[in-house]
C-alpha cells in the first residue's frame, strides 16, 4: 500500500448543521488552502520596515556616512542610479551606474564611482 497517495475528502455537512451555523452567524475558520492563497501575494518588497527596525547609523570616525548621507544614497538606489552588490558579513559595494548604448545599439552599464560600506556582523 502506497503512503504517498493519501488524500482526505471532507464529507458534506448535514442541512440542519448548515442552518444552525447560518442562524448563529458562524464563520468557518481558515483552511490550509486559504492560508496559502493569502500568503502567496506578499513579498519582501510589499512589507516596509518600521523606523524601529531600521539600522542604527553610528559615526565613529571622519569619513563614515551620516544618517542623511545614507538617506540620499537610498534615494539614488531607488531611482536606479546606484547598484548595490552584497559582499560578505555586512559589507556591500554601492556603485553609481552609468549606462548607455554602444555603436552596435547594445546596452552597456559602467560604474562611475564605487563606495565600499561596512556594517558590523
Amino acid at each position: 500500500m502506497s503512503k504517498r497517495n493519501i488524500s482526505y475528502i471532507k464529507p458534506e455537512e448535514p442541512k440542519f448543521l448548515r442552518e444552525l451555523k447560518a442562524q448563529a452567524g458562524y464563520i468557518e475558520p481558515d483552511t490550509i488552502e486559504t492560508k496559502r492563497e493569502s500568503l502567496s501575494g506578499i513579498t519582501d518588497e510589499d512589507v516596509e520596515d518600521k523606523d524601529e527596525e531600521q539600522p542604527v547609523v553610528v559615526v565613529l570616525k571622519p569619513g563614515d556616512l551620516s544618517a542623511e548621507e545614507v538617506a540620499q544614497l537610498q534615494v539614488k538606489e531607488q531611482e536606479g542610479r546606484f547598484l548595490a552588490f552584497p559582499l560578505e558579513c555586512g559589507m556591500f559595494l554601492l556603485a553609481e551606474a552609468r549606462h548607455g548604448l554602444d555603436y552596435g545599439g547594445r546596452m552597456h552599464i559602467g560604474l562611475r564611482s564605487a563606495l565600499l560600506l561596512n556594517a558590523p556582523c
